[in-house]
């Protein structure tokens, strides 16, 4: 559904099942306080955000790559081929197309840093 946080409720359906879990093993009294769970779930969910948010700051950059970039990516992260493939493919060198792939890389890092404002 537009506009909920998938992930925060993913995790806090999880929170509860774990909890049910716990409860039936009765091993929450054992290892567990409510706080202590409490408290894994609020960093899991804090994490999730920041997950979301560094992929959303990836999908954004990607789009500002030049097409050959992006063309190469896919090649590469979405259908899953050796950087030997693509190099046939594209005929060019095994060792031009690994520098590519580093600078590709290194932009796509500056990008997401000054998307996310990190120092």
């Amino acid at each position: 559904m537009p506009g909920t946080d998938y992930l925060a409720w993913a995790l806090r359906i999880a929170h509860f099942q774990l909890l049910s879990h716990l409860k039936k093993a009765n091993l929450h009294r054992k290892y567990f306080s409510s706080q202590t769970l409490d408290k894994l779930n609020e960093i899991a969910v804090s994490a999730g955000t920041e997950s979301q948010e560094s992929l959303d700051a990836l999908r954004h950059c990607i789009k500002l790559l030049p097409e050959r970039s992006k063309k190469l990516l896919s090649l590469r992260y979405e259908d899953g081929a050796t950087v030997q493939k693509i190099a046939q493919r594209v005929r060019e060198s095994v060792h031009s197309l690994y520098k590519e792939y580093q600078k590709i890389h290194t932009q796509l890092f500056q990008c997401i840093r000054r998307q996310l404002d990190w120092k």
